[in-house]
């Protein structure tokens, strides 16, 4: 319980750095928050560190578990809010084609990681899988990482089609990776709560260096030549 405790914890941090860094490099983006930017970024840092306590309070009166799922739910219905706040904005600029494959994907990606698991088989929770890497080193084969390659590779289109959608304002870096966080963050937690598989920080890693290895294909795709947008001008 005190891995499990502790993964919960280091979860809840992710979401909160990740969360505070979308909105800092938002307001970056703003002409009214350059100017006075490092101000910002204090006040901003300040207001996280009080909403970091109150989670730890609250922790210990209903439980790090319901803290968590509690986070989750918060992040995941203001990322809905402004992603159909996005959608009505920028409609026709959108590439539909994309958008619908990203959809598609993302289904998938619910039912490979969640709808398709049985409560049967290992509920561990650990944190690195190092002796991944030790057999790894030892028998000179990618077999005993091939879980951490399959993870890496199921999150590797969502940083490659979400740029597609829109170049103009999602050819960023960031968005993919916070997106990758979010939605591993909150598959390891469904597996966790419901039983439904391992649950460790190495598929958390593994997943967002897989959202970050989409983005590069992305870029390296522009750069050849390969993208529409490039095509049309």
């Amino acid at each position: 319980m005190e891995v499990q405790n502790l993964l919960q914890w280091i979860m809840i941090a992710l979401l909160l750095v990740g969360s505070y860094l979308g909105v800092l490099h938002f307001l970056a983006k703003q002409a009214v928050a350059q100017q006075a930017f490092p101000v910002v970024a204090g006040i901003l840092l300040a207001i996280f560190g009080v909403a970091a306590a109150t989670l730890v309070y609250a922790s210990h009166l209903i439980g790090t578990e319901f803290v968590l799922l509690a986070l989750l739910l918060l992040i995941t219905l203001l990322t809905i809010c402004s992603a159909v706040l996005y959608l009505i904005r920028n409609f026709r600029e959108l590439n539909l084609g994309m958008m619908a494959l990203l959809l598609v994907y993302l289904l998938a990606l619910a039912y490979v990681t969640v709808l398709s698991r049985g409560t049967a088989g290992d509920h561990s929770v650990s944190l690195f899988r190092t002796d991944l890497v030790q057999s790894t080193l030892r028998s000179h084969s990618l077999e005993p990482v091939k879980h951490i390659i399959l993870n890496m590779a199921l999150f590797t289109p969502l940083g490659f089609l979400l740029p597609h959608i829109d170049p103009e304002t999602l050819d960023d870096p960031l968005y993919p990776l916070l997106l990758s966080l979010s939605l591993t963050v909150l598959i390891e937690s469904t597996q966790m709560m419901l039983h439904l598989g391992q649950a460790d920080l190495t598929d958390i890693v593994a997943n967002v260096l897989g959202g970050a290895l989409g983005y590069l294909l992305y870029r390296l795709f522009r750069r050849l030549g390969f993208s529409a947008e490039d095509k049309d001008d």
